[in-house]
């Protein structure tokens, strides 16, 4: 029970953002020596007024940028404390404005992780830690048809390094991640800006019978820098938002869970709009594999 309870925290906390999976997962799941798959969306939903001589059309007015991510996920141990874990995904983004509507889509870069995780009992407190590197393979779909920015893929193989420390005591659980990730100049002069995110949610879960659910709260830190094309900083490529998140997991029979977090703009630092509301959310359903 204890490593299922840990599971289902993760399963419904790791953000995802630009860093393309740095986090793995909606929320406890990934904290937990356990082998899982998953299947996860993430929705954001830019809208408003962007300033005039923004890329996109130079006029200003009024855009909406919405962000698609589709991501099959996969962790197994061949080790006790040693695990690889992958992830592919399909990327879509759609651009809206008075003089633009364009679409890109395409695979991402595969990802490929190796972690170390172990946990720690203390008197009434269990500690959790995992803490994971590894890349993206750079085999990406890379279309540059409406900006570099918005290619799903980036022909570049980029270090993604990341750490997991979750506490519990009785029913109540909280986890704190910490992720990053350094993007390399491809080979069409283009390098995609780093990314650091962080995160601290709480959750308390409750059983019965063969279901449990865990509601969630907590806040989550993104922030992208800029990016660079032949040695030049691209504007208004950097981003900075604090999200409060608002969340549920619920478990099947200890093998099947559903999980989703809904996210609230606290912060933002957008360059290159006037006007700017943001959304975003997050779905996700998993299955533990063995015992």
């Amino acid at each position: 029970m204890r490593n299922i309870f840990v599971f289902l925290i993760i399963v419904s906390y790791t953000q995802v953002f630009a860093c393309d999976g740095c986090n793995i997962s909606t929320g406890i799941v990934n904290s937990d020596p356990v082998n899982y798959f998953s299947f996860r969306h993430r929705n954001s939903y830019y809208s408003g007024e962007e300033i005039p001589f923004m890329r996109h059309t130079g006029n200003g007015g009024q855009l909406s940028e919405e962000y698609f991510r589709y991501d099959i996920i996969a962790k197994y141990f061949f080790a006790k404390k040693l695990y690889i874990q992958s992830i592919v995904s399909i990327n879509q983004t759609d651009v809206n404005s008075l003089d633009i509507n364009r679409k890109v889509s395409g695979f991402a870069d595969p990802i490929l992780f190796l972690g170390y995780q172990s946990f720690t009992i203390y008197k009434k407190w269990q500690f959790n830690y995992n803490l994971f590197g590894g890349f993206d393979l750079g085999l990406g779909e890379y279309n540059s048809s409406l900006h570099q920015e918005y290619s799903p893929g980036s022909k570049t193989s980029d270090v993604m390094v990341g750490s997991e420390l979750m506490a519990r005591f009785l029913n109540w659980g909280m986890i704190s991640k910490l992720n990053y990730k350094k993007g390399f100049e491809n080979k069409y002069g283009y390098q995609f800006g780093q990314v650091i995110n962080t995160s601290i949610h709480s959750g308390y879960y409750h059983e019965r019978g063969d279901l449990m659910y865990v509601p969630l709260v907590g806040f989550s830190f993104e922030s992208n820098f800029i990016d660079y094309n032949n040695d030049k900083s691209v504007r208004y490529s950097s981003s900075n938002v604090l999200f409060a998140d608002l969340g549920m997991n619920i478990m099947f029979s200890k093998k099947l869970i559903l999980g989703g977090k809904y996210q609230i703009t606290v912060f933002k630092d957008v360059p290159g709009w006037s006007k700017l509301k943001l959304d975003a959310f997050e779905l996700e359903i998993s299955y533990i594999l063995g015992e």
